[in-house]
């Protein structure tokens, strides 16, 4: 088992080469997914798990969440900085309706930090 896991990425991309052009959506999709998993050396922020428990990329998660005047998306850069703990989401309420959606989670599923594990300064020195 443990080692199918280890080379899911290469046979995805394997697969990902002979697919038809007419699927590069779907390919380039699987692509970035089976190269964004994650690492069990980095704690993974929060809202990173919930993105691709729903099997979403940055950019996919970014599409589906309107900007505060509701004219266009929001960009991916914005879901990273999430991400990384950079700062927190500020959003208005369609904003977190079409955010709960697309993770499909509820408000009160969502973390309180979206950021990686912020580690103190006693758990450095260990």
């Amino acid at each position: 088992m443990q080692k199918f896991c280890s080379s899911f990425p290469i046979v995805c991309l394997r697969f990902v080469q002979i697919l038809p052009k007419g699927l590069s959506h779907l390919s380039s999709h699987i692509a970035a997914m089976s190269q964004e998993r994650l690492k069990p050396e980095e704690p993974a922020s929060p809202l990173k798990r919930l993105r691709i428990q729903a099997g979403l990329t940055q950019a996919e998660l970014a599409r589906q969440i309107p900007d505060k005047t509701g004219t266009k998306p929001i960009s991916q850069r914005a879901v990273s900085a999430w991400e990384r703990g950079e700062y927190q989401p500020e959003l208005t309420i369609p904003q977190m309706k079409a955010f709960c959606r697309a993770l499909a989670v509820t408000l009160d599923e969502l973390p309180d930090d979206c950021g990686p594990p912020k580690h103190s300064s006693q758990e450095k020195n260990d």
